[in-house]
């Protein structure tokens, strides 16, 4: 497995209090190849700290391109976007934001 890397030179930065612009814990990971299995996933979720994951499926089981990592508050959640959003996984640069309701109807 290739390790991603942070784009950016400030986004393995530890959070800090005033950095938190929501107060959710869940985020969405876009963007996932086909090829990515939750394995994969789980380990960059686990970059920024620990994190429960869900994994949306396709009716013949594969994921539907996308995954929701939840996590212990909104400041390792914020940081877990900063550090994950852009990351090349497979080849495809990943999509971190926040969940919203409308994305967390699995």
């Amino acid at each position: 497995m290739h390790t991603p890397q942070p784009n950016a030179p400030d986004a393995a930065r530890a959070p800090r209090d005033d950095d938190v612009h929501e107060t959710s814990t869940e985020i969405y990971l876009g963007n996932v190849s086909a090829a990515a299995d939750a394995a994969q996933v789980l380990e960059l979720f686990s970059l920024a700290g620990p994190a429960d994951m869900s994994v949306p499926r396709n009716a013949d089981g594969s994921h539907k391109g996308f995954m929701f990592g939840k996590y212990a508050n909104a400041r390792i959640a914020d940081y877990a976007i900063r550090l994950l959003d852009g990351i090349q996984l497979d080849g495809q640069p990943l999509r971190a934001r926040y969940a919203s309701s409308s994305s967390t109807a699995r």
